[in-house]
């Protein structure tokens, strides 16, 4: 049950597309890093910090709108 629960949560995921454009979608990014934060204990890490900041939305590629902090919208 267990291993079937983490391929439905990887195919979820799989299935959000991508959480960036030139604009941070912060739904999409908080729900992928609830996702990792479940697969963490079965040996899952973000490989650099990096990718870790496109879901977070604080990486310095994201367009920053006048007079809001970057990430959010």
């Amino acid at each position: 049950m267990l291993h079937q629960m983490l391929l439905i949560l990887d195919a979820s995921m799989a299935s959000t597309n991508e959480t960036f454009d030139s604009n941070f979608n912060p739904s999409k990014g908080k729900a992928l890093l609830k996702g990792y934060e479940a697969l963490e204990p079965y040996g899952w890490y973000f490989e650099s910090e990096e990718e870790k900041k496109v879901l977070d939305g604080t990486h310095e590629l994201y367009e920053k709108e006048p007079g809001k902090e970057n990430g959010s919208s």
